[in-house]
């Protein structure tokens, strides 16, 4: 048996999604939630202009309970220097003094043969031929205008295969020092940076039985692409950092299904055989129910967490890589 019932009152481990998002029938075809700018993210944050949220806010408990912790993946619609400057102008606002766009840099997707990779170069420098990547981090953290800590880890990613970005927005408890990461803050993105960005494509959705998102090497037999399971959509494109992991977020009409299929993926063998380990629980809050499934392998494997909204229209996927 891989399931488990373990009950955690009062502690927060989920938000049902917005309201109007999904309606709650459970069929084979999941639909996709998706929330319009203004939507909140947690902590005073809202959605920015030209995202829209995929799924619901995730929450997860906090090794320090006066803590709340919400974890988000946006899709990108629009400028991503003009979103990313949107949710640093919110957090300034807020208490935690997020860098600007400038964080931003160009990386090498795949060297030529026999080339190492290239390091990665600012997007206030020029554009190196071959750079077709963008990726943008930045973390900050300061008093919140209730008088409490407030900290903020942005993730955006742009390449030809998608564009979202991860973010984790923290509060309460007591305020600490303001700090920011990387300092000194760069500002915006140079006027005419969006101009150089490649095409995003639109991929095909996946189907049952499809492999999606990253490898993984939270999985018995080692690195190994995960397969749709029935019951389940995806909604994000998959792989986002987030929260020092990297996010994909699905579409669900049976959670518990849902991750069942992905323990027997990960784990063909069982928890009580082999290296590897994926159990699937029935946690019990103060309010309702949520899946959650954690896994991980031993000899240098990665580890895996994923957790149902607590509407069960949504899993989390958390994958951390050895």
């Amino acid at each position: 048996m891989r399931r488990a019932v373990v009950t955690l009152a009062g502690v927060v481990l989920a938000l049902a999604g917005p309201a109007g998002c999904g309606d709650g029938v459970r069929d084979e075809r999941p639909g996709s939630a998706l929330s319009d700018p203004g939507t909140p993210l947690g902590e005073g944050m809202m959605v920015p202009q030209e995202t829209q949220l995929v799924g619901p806010v995730f929450s997860r408990p906090s090794r320090d309970g006066d803590l709340r912790s919400g974890l988000s993946v946006l899709a990108v619609e629009g400028d991503p220097f003009v979103i990313w400057d949107g949710l640093s102008y919110q957090a300034h606002q807020l208490g935690a003094p997020l860098p600007g766009s400038a964080v931003c840099a160009w990386y090498e997707t795949a060297p030529p043969p026999g080339a190492s990779l290239r390091q990665p170069v600012p997007v206030s420098e020029p554009k190196p031929e071959g750079m077709e990547r963008l990726a943008c981090s930045a973390s900050a953290s300061g008093t919140s205008p209730d008088g409490e800590h407030i900290g903020i880890v942005a993730d955006l990613t742009w390449s030809s295969e998608g564009a979202e970005v991860g973010l984790e927005i923290t509060g309460g408890g007591p305020p600490g020092p303001t700090r920011a990461f990387p300092e000194p803050d760069p500002g915006p993105a140079p006027p005419g940076t969006a101009a150089l960005l490649p095409v995003v494509g639109e991929p095909p959705a996946p189907r049952s039985g499809d492999e999606f998102g990253p490898e993984t090497n939270c999985a018995e037999a080692g690195y190994i692409r995960l397969r749709l399971p029935a019951h389940a959509r995806l909604a994000s494109r998959g792989g986002v950092p987030l929260a020092s992991d990297r996010a994909t977020v699905l579409s669900v009409s049976d959670p518990g299904a849902v991750l069942d299929d992905i323990a027997a993926q990960l784990d063909p063998t069982g928890p009580d055989a082999g290296e590897g380990t994926a159990t699937v629980e029935r946690v019990d809050l103060a309010y309702g129910k949520i899946w959650r499934l954690t896994a991980d392998v031993g000899a240098g494997g990665g580890s895996c967490v994923m957790w149902s909204s607590s509407d069960g229209t949504a899993v989390l996927m958390m994958v951390h890589n050895d």
